[in-house]
């Protein structure tokens, strides 16, 4: 099992933009791929299994969970979720493990149907408000107070250490940390820079930026040099999702992955309708990028299998 810091959306682009050039790399291991979904276990039971069995059949081999609390009601597409509080509701270091237990169920159908979970202990747009404004975002204000602070790493490592030992009432009471057979990784965050303007406003200090750019614009195959590194590691496109009024749809965007040999991950293969289909629910928090399991905005089941 790994715990990483798993490449998203900034390296999409790269692989977009590289797919153009001569230089692009294809790795010589066989991708696979799967899909986001931050509110399945906030699903009933039933919901879950039909959704973890569907995409199991089409050859889905991951699915990105997160330990973060939800509001219950209509999300993407799916009306009846289940309220779930935060790890920690409203003080940091003061913990409810209600969501650790929803989670765990949801790793027990994943693990009968063959599929393996990455797990996101924590999310950074609750730091800064892009999601939420959770104990975290409280107590620090942002992510550059959150991230520069002594106390925040204490904090934090105190929340993995809670993450990682929870003791799995499904898989007979071992930790998380040790659950191989059906936790494929662990990110250290979710989107640990979301709407962090200030670093722009402030003239990239630490040249973060400026990093990101030698990759996303292809000046270097990133591929190449994991694969060069050590053949074990991959790249994968953790986060990547299709808008309606995208240039390139879903199914043109997908054959970039796949002639790579890149796993991928969309944001999100939702169970419900997404907003093109008809029928579909009206304040349901849409962010536009979802494709429901049956949507003709894209051709999921044959991306899939040819992962």
């Amino acid at each position: 099992m790994l715990i990483t810091s798993i490449l998203t959306t900034a390296l999409a682009g790269a692989l977009v933009t590289a797919s153009s050039s001569p230089t692009i790399h294809k790795r010589d291991a066989a991708p696979w791929a799967g899909s986001n979904l931050y509110f399945l276990h906030a699903l009933p039971i039933e919901e879950q299994e039909r959704y973890i069995n569907t995409l199991a059949g089409w050859g889905v081999k991951v699915i990105r969970l997160w330990v973060t609390g939800l509001p219950g009601g209509c999300i993407k597409g799916s009306p009846n979720t289940t309220a779930i509080p935060h790890l920690e509701p409203t003080t940091v270091g003061t913990y409810d493990t209600t969501v650790l237990a929803a989670l765990d169920a949801t790793l027990a159908l994943l693990h009968s149907a063959g599929l393996k979970a990455i797990i996101s202990p924590h999310d950074a747009g609750q730091i800064a408000g892009a999601n939420g404004c959770d104990a975290y975002c409280a107590k620090y204000g942002n992510q550059t107070a959150f991230y520069t602070s002594a106390q925040g790493i204490q904090d934090y490592d105190a929340r993995l250490a809670v993450v990682l030992g929870y003791e799995s009432p499904a898989f007979g009471g071992r930790k998380w940390g040790e659950l191989s057979e059906v936790v494929m990784a662990f990110d250290v965050q979710n989107e640990p820079m979301i709407d962090a303007v200030g670093l722009l406003e402030e003239g990239d200090p630490g040249d973060w930026a400026e990093d990101w750019a030698y990759f996303i614009t292809g000046d270097a195959s990133i591929l190449k040099a994991v694969e060069e590194a050590d053949p074990r590691k991959e790249v994968v496109i953790e986060e990547w999702g299709v808008a309606a009024d995208s240039e390139d749809g879903f199914n043109t965007q997908v054959e970039v992955f796949n002639d790579a040999g890149v796993p991928w991950l969309y944001w999100q293969v939702v169970p419900g309708k997404d907003q093109t289909q008809n029928g579909s629910l009206a304040n349901c928090g849409y962010d536009g990028f979802e494709i429901g399991l049956n949507s003709a905005k894209g051709n999921v089941s044959s991306a899939l299998t040819k992962a």
